[in-house]
């Protein structure tokens, strides 16, 4: 027979800034260098940023649900921009219904029919468009649609990102060690004692009293 050999560690050293191949259940990560913590300043920054662009649109679209709506009938002038695929961006003219309001050089939410006009009404006190462009009806709750899809594709990005940053996995082991300690402290067989002279707490088992 042959001598066994002598039963060695599972696994080597990790090299330096490498995480580790293996990790005990509840171990803490590894410690973030500084290309790491830079990496995610910028990413989680710029989803900030992102997330208060989309909050704004949101909060607009809101307050243009109050604004007052005047139809009228839009009469396409040129059609600017754009591609045969993607189609150009509609310019003309708008007349309030009593003829008393006018927008030149508009621009029209919608399309217009094969003779070049089409029902739309003005918001000049919008936040979105104003007097810049015109609305056939037709793409109103794209107002709403965006944002809230903005929305959750921004909060989708950051958790799939903390998720592979580990920043997940980093609160959900804080948390752990938080509620064990508190365990400890609360459902241990002792009594929370006082230091003397100012010393930390500490705890002492309990003595069962003798019956009588």
């Amino acid at each position: 027979m042959t001598p066994s050999a002598a039963p060695g560690r599972a696994s080597g050293p990790d090299a330096p800034g490498t995480p580790p191949r293996h990790r005990a259940p509840g171990a803490p990560p590894r410690r973030l260098g500084v290309v790491d913590v830079g990496i995610r300043v910028v990413c989680y920054l710029g989803s900030l940023a992102a997330l208060l662009v989309v909050v704004g649109l949101g909060v607009a679209a809101i307050v243009d649900t109050g604004a007052p709506r005047t139809w009228g009938s839009y009469t396409e002038v040129s059609c600017e921009g754009g591609t045969i695929r993607h189609g150009c961006q509609s310019r003309g003219t708008w007349v309030s219904d009593d003829g008393r309001d006018r927008l030149d050089d508009v621009g029209l939410d919608g399309s217009v029919s094969d003779e070049g006009s089409t029902p739309a009404y003005a918001m000049p006190d919008a936040v979105l468009g104003g007097d810049d462009i015109v609305h056939d009806g037709a793409w109103t709750w794209a107002a709403w649609v965006v944002p809230a899809g903005l929305l959750v594709a921004v909060v989708v990005f950051v958790l799939r990102r903390a998720a592979a940053f580990g920043d997940l996995e980093r609160l959900s082991a804080r948390r752990r060690r938080r509620e064990d300690g508190r365990g400890e402290l609360a459902g241990g067989d002792g009594e929370r004692v006082e230091g003397g002279n100012g010393g930390p707490a500490r705890l002492s088992p309990r003595r069962s009293r003798p019956g009588r």
